[in-house]
């Protein structure tokens, strides 16, 4: 069909892909930010470009090692919910942190902050899918 007057792409989209009709939207309605994360690995297999995930910061791994066992330990936070997957880069193995997936995601503009200040912190991140996008 023919795209609305001022359209824009909700999403990054590759060279020669077919365009979703959800992938299009007016650009006054555009208020996310792509912002490119390093996460544990360990996304599921079948997550795909556009799917929405939650994002969550793990403990730093010393602290969580130092407070085992007390009812204080450190515990897993929920950062952001209902990003949008833009893009799943390669793995890559750090000294300390591990492996991570560098993942492109589309951030509402009112979680930005909350997603560049987990992203600077020591815990490993991990994105959770919620569903796919319709």
């Amino acid at each position: 069909g023919q795209l609305p007057e001022g359209a824009v792409a909700q999403r990054s989209l590759s060279a020669g892909e077919l365009l979703p009709a959800g992938a299009v939207g007016p650009a006054q309605e555009q208020n996310l930010r792509s912002i490119l994360i390093e996460v544990a690995e360990g996304l599921p297999a079948d997550v795909r470009a556009g799917d929405y995930a939650d994002l969550w910061a793990l403990p730093d791994q010393s602290s969580q090692s130092a407070a085992a066992g007390r009812a204080d330990a450190p515990q897993a936070e929920l950062v952001a919910q209902n990003l949008i997957i833009v893009s799943i880069g390669q793995k890559d193995t750090g000294l300390v942190s591990g492996t991570t997936v560098s993942v492109e995601v589309l951030v509402p503009v009112e979680l930005v902050r909350p997603v560049l200040t987990a992203a600077g912190g020591q815990g490993p991140l991990v994105l959770v899918p919620t569903g796919q996008s319709s």
